[in-house]
């Protein structure tokens, strides 16, 4: 099975060498696909993670809030905290 990236490079491939008919059904697939799926505005599609979920504007907002109210009740570590905790953690695996 080949992955996202794989994927889309092989798309972009075959819409570069696309003649202008392949094309015009493409747009339409993908036209009636975002319209369905209501896909546009803060539902953009801006990202992937890395086991191919889809990140949406408004999901990377959402995330960006909470990390923002975590910071201001001071919950987060310091370079030297995550520094200490990584040397514990690799401590434990060896």
């Amino acid at each position: 099975m080949m992955g996202v990236e794989q994927i889309k490079d092989v798309l972009h491939h075959r819409i570069n060498q696309a003649d202008e008919h392949f094309l015009q059904v493409i747009y339409a697939m993908v036209e009636a696909y975002a319209e369905q799926h209501q896909i546009g505005g803060d539902e953009d599609i801006i990202g992937y993670h890395s086991d191919g979920e889809a990140i949406t504007i408004t999901a990377l907002k959402a995330k960006i809030n909470l990390a923002e109210e975590q910071i201001d009740k001071g919950e987060y570590l310091t370079p030297e905290q995550l520094h200490q905790e990584s040397e514990q953690w690799i401590k434990s695996i060896e």
